[in-house]
């Protein structure tokens, strides 16, 4: 019950992030050639997420220093190692787009659904694997990030 409430209270946020983060991401993927656009976006700004949900800042007062705070921070822990980020993110989009497409392909094929419905299954399936993967990669970031800011002054 406690999870749903903190959901509910952060749900304005989440709106936000999916059309920051996650809209541009996926029409970059729709025209393939685009892949390395979306990589970089997801690197860069998809860390907002689970800082939204998991990090708490007591300056922030409403849901714009949410979206503001959220956002700073995916941005610096982007930057501790970007490119380890980008190819894990890349990394990430190849694997779902190379199972995605065999796995429509059976998935279509049984039970007589149609392709958007073997689509929409696959990406059931195969989604949860994806933001685990982010997610792994939101605490290796957070952890670099403790170890390459320097100690506190006495």
């Amino acid at each position: 019950v406690e999870a749903w409430a903190q959901v509910g209270l952060r749900v304005p946020v989440l709106v936000v992030f999916t059309f920051v983060v996650a809209v541009p991401a996926v029409i970059s993927l729709t025209y393939l050639f685009l892949f390395v656009i979306a990589a970089a976006w997801l690197a860069l700004l998809g860390f907002s997420i689970p800082v939204a949900m998991l990090e708490r800042d007591p300056d922030v007062k409403n849901v714009f220093d949410r979206i503001a705070y959220s956002l700073l921070r995916s941005i610096r822990l982007a930057r501790v190692e970007y490119l380890h980020a980008l190819g894990v993110a890349a990394a990430l989009i190849i694997i779902v787009l190379v199972f995605s497409v065999p796995l429509t392909v059976g998935l279509v094929g049984f039970a007589d659904n149609g392709r958007a419905i073997g689509t929409a299954l696959a990406q059931v399936v195969l989604a949860p694997f994806f933001f685990i993967g982010l997610t792994v990669l939101y605490y290796e970031q957070q952890a670099r990030a403790a170890v390459s800011s320097p100690p506190e002054a006495a």
